[in-house]
């Protein structure tokens, strides 16, 4: 997290934090393509649908529970990484 709040860096030596999708320069800038009168803090991780471009979640247990079974059935991977209570 940077000066402008979570940043993606166009030249990265980590690719991982390079945003492909629209070359956007910070986290905040993806929160206001769902929301262009958003002016608050933005938090990360996020789960975006690049189909409808909307944010699906940003809370990260739910993203994990999400993630350990919604797309099972397309992958065939039924280990349940969620952790016990």
């Amino acid at each position: 997290m940077l000066q402008i709040g979570w940043e993606f860096r166009k030249e990265a030596e980590d690719a991982l934090f390079m945003n492909y999708l629209y070359g956007l320069l910070c986290m905040h800038s993806i929160f206001t393509k769902c929301d262009p009168h958003l002016t608050g803090r933005v938090t990360v991780p996020v789960l975006w649908d690049k189909e409808t471009e909307l944010i699906v979640n940003n809370e990260s247990s739910e993203i994990i529970r999400m993630l350990n079974s919604l797309f099972n059935q397309l992958t065939g991977n039924y280990v349940d990484y969620y952790p016990i209570e």
